[in-house]
């Protein structure tokens, strides 16, 4: 089956476009709304914080990066239980609602055979809204 070059880009900028408008929408109100949750379902405070920097798992150190912490309450296997659940939440949420509609779409142009230009295209657009909105550093102090 073959898509007209004009119905691919204009199938990419709409899905481009309703990522930005999910991504935004997630970062001014879902994500309060989910931290808010899971500190009610857990009893601690869920914030914005920086976690590694250690490098455990190739030694080679590097920037902490920014992800939703708690102090943790209880004993220590509750506050394991707790950091697991957090960081279970966040990747779920990172995966499904981050990840999930870029997959959609690259999956969809290799599927219709999309020029692989636009897909290129697709795929270089979506690296500033998936930086700025699902791992951005502009998180850090929240």
């Amino acid at each position: 089956m073959s898509v007209p070059l004009p119905l691919q880009i204009g199938v990419s900028l709409g899905w481009l476009l309703g990522y930005l408008l999910l991504s935004i929408r997630y970062d001014r109100v879902w994500d309060g709304r989910i931290r808010a949750e899971l500190s009610r379902r857990l009893g601690t405070e869920v914030r914005w914080g920086s976690i590694g920097g250690l490098g455990m798992m190739d030694g080679a150190g590097g920037p902490p990066a920014p992800a939703w912490v708690a102090e943790g309450r209880g004993g220590w296997g509750q506050q394991l239980r707790q950091a697991a659940v957090i960081r279970c939440t966040q990747l779920a949420v990172l995966v499904l609602l981050g990840c999930g509609p870029v997959a959609g779409l690259l999956g969809l142009q290799f599927l219709l055979d999309f020029n692989g230009l636009v897909i290129g295209a697709t795929a270089f657009l979506v690296i500033p809204v998936f930086a700025l909105y699902w791992v951005g550093n502009h998180r850090r102090g929240r």
